[in-house]
């Protein structure tokens, strides 16, 4: 089954869990978790609708109409990244999103750009899943990627090694 939603007023940055609320920033969300912007009771990704609100007394109650859902509030989820898969294109065709076998940007559409691999062990980023042997994948090179080995601090976005 899915986790409930679950609301707090009162925590750390980086402590909420999936289906916890209510995040302001992708900051608040545990690692590799985002905050799910919400203006009305949009159902979260990943996420069921709480049996009952359970506020605890020193939190406020963020509304006052359906408390299964906290319309409003926002929550922590894990994204769903787009599967590797390889493509058989016709001449002057262009790959999309973590689709290959690309051997340079100029394969890619738009802003995408080629991944190049030494071994189908490297992570896409942005991508799921091991792809095929010796094959490069589009990806997009907007989607956080740390590569810096020396910065501890965490800033709540995914990393992929």
């Amino acid at each position: 089954p899915l986790p409930s939603l679950a609301y707090s007023s009162s925590y750390e940055s980086g402590e909420l869990s999936q289906c916890q609320g209510d995040c302001d920033d992708d900051d608040d969300c545990a690692y590799g978790l985002v905050c799910f912007q919400r203006s009305f009771a949009e159902p979260v990704p990943g996420c069921a609708a709480a049996a009952a609100a359970t506020a605890s007394d020193d939190e406020e109650d963020p509304d006052d109409g359906d408390e299964s859902s906290y319309p409003g509030v926002d929550f922590c989820y894990e994204p769903v990244r787009p599967a590797l898969i390889e493509e058989s294109l016709e001449y002057g065709e262009l790959l999309g999103l973590c689709e290959g076998d690309c051997d340079d940007d100029d394969d890619c559409k738009g802003d995408l750009m080629c991944y190049q691999r030494d071994d189908n062990t490297e992570t896409v980023p942005g991508c799921d899943g091991t792809g095929g042997e010796r094959v490069d994948y589009c990806y997009d090179p907007n989607y956080y990627r740390d590569d810096d080995d020396d910065d501890d601090e965490d800033d709540g976005r995914p990393e992929f090694d």
